[in-house]
């Protein structure tokens, strides 16, 4: 049978201006080393304050760091403590680079955010709600 494509292919140029853009492209990484850490966070619970709303739909904990991403089990706010419990630890893996332009800041590493946010699971699919990023 005939495939759908041809398997032996002349490998094809990149455009010149793909290639300029390529080249042009900031490589703030390049020197700096690389770093693998695994992060735990443990998400206990959340209290919603007085006169806010206290979601009724059930909620969970989103932790992203770049394509990365953690998230919690639903969890189910009570309206008399107006808290919801999760007892569960998250992890991810990331990587970290240490730069001699780095080593000037506090911690010796170039800047690598992470965010937290609170979804509520609802009849209309998921929300966000607030939201934080830290470094």
């Amino acid at each position: 049978p005939r495939l759908p494509f041809s398997v032996l292919q002349r490998p094809t140029r990149m455009p010149s201006s793909l290639l300029a853009a390529a080249r042009a492209r900031p490589r703030p990484h390049i020197g700096s080393e690389q770093l693998k850490y695994q992060y735990f966070v443990t998400v206990h619970g959340l209290t919603f304050l007085p006169g806010g709303t206290c979601p009724s739909s059930n909620l969970s904990v989103l932790w992203t760091r770049g394509s990365k991403t953690a998230i919690t089990q639903e969890a189910a706010a009570d309206a008399q403590s107006r808290s919801a419990i999760f007892g569960q630890t998250l992890t991810l893996i990331c990587t970290l680079f240490r730069s001699p332009s780095a080593a000037s800041s506090s911690s010796g590493f170039s800047e690598k955010l992470c965010g937290f946010a609170l979804i509520r699971h609802g009849s209309r699919g998921a929300q966000t709600l607030p939201k934080c990023k830290g470094d």
